[in-house]
Parts: structure tokens; C-alpha cells; sequence
């Protein structure tokens, strides 16, 4: 995954393994960037595998298969066939033309698709 960098209050960045969020009261934000201090105040390694999955899903265009077999050598509707046929059942996701996308109702229940890949 590419490096995202993000600015300011409560802004996020991914450095290619890492995630991390900065302070998001813009008083308390201010006060350490003048006291010279980090306004840093989450930091997680995160699943490579995992955050493709959930990245993808996030957009309209969903998880692309084929670039997540390529990049990882996995094939994704393998590795989580049972859970996935349940969110299919469930009408969380579409399987369709080597992607996966959230359905309607899957984007109100998202955080249920996303727990499957964590």
C-alpha cells in the first residue's frame, strides 16, 4: 500500500506499515505543536492484507481480486470462502468481474463486512 500523509488536526497518515493520527482538539493540537511536543497521539502496525481489503470495500469501485492475488499472492474468496458466502447470504457484498463490493445495505452494516478480514 502507498504512503498517505496527512496534515493538521485530527489528520491520519500510512506510511507504507504504519498509521497514526494526530491530536483532534484544535486547542489542545495548537498547545503541543508550541510546546514543541509530537501531536501525534495514535500509532498501529497495521495487516497489509487487512487494510487492502478495507480500503477497497470503502470505495464504489471495491476490492479489486486480481490486484489483491497479485500483491499478495492470496486469492481473497478463497481464503475467506465461508465468511464470505455469508456476507453474500446476508446481502452485505456483490462478487462480480473480479471484484468485491459492499451492497446497499453492506455499506449501513460496514464495520461487520470489514471484522471478516481483521
Amino acid at each position: 500500500l502507498d504512503p498517505v500523509f496527512g496534515f493538521g488536526v485530527s489528520a491520519h497518515s500510512f506510511d507504507g506499515r504504519e498509521r497514526y493520527a494526530n491530536e483532534r482538539d484544535t486547542a489542545k493540537y495548537v498547545e503541543l505543536l508550541e510546546t514543541g511536543n509530537t501531536c501525534e497521539v495514535m500509532r498501529e502496525n497495521i495487516d497489509q492484507m487487512s487494510e487492502f481489503a478495507f480500503l477497497g470495500l470503502r470505495m464504489d469501485d471495491g476490492v479489486h481480486l486480481d490486484q489483491y492475488q497479485k500483491r499478495f499472492g492470496v486469492d481473497l474468496l478463497e481464503k475467506y470462502s465461508a465468511e464470505i458466502n455469508d456476507l453474500i447470504g446476508a446481502e452485505l457484498v456483490t462478487v462480480s468481474d473480479s471484484q468485491m463490493k459492499l451492497t446497499r445495505k453492506g455499506k449501513l452494516y460496514s464495520n461487520e463486512v470489514f471484522s471478516v478480514f481483521v
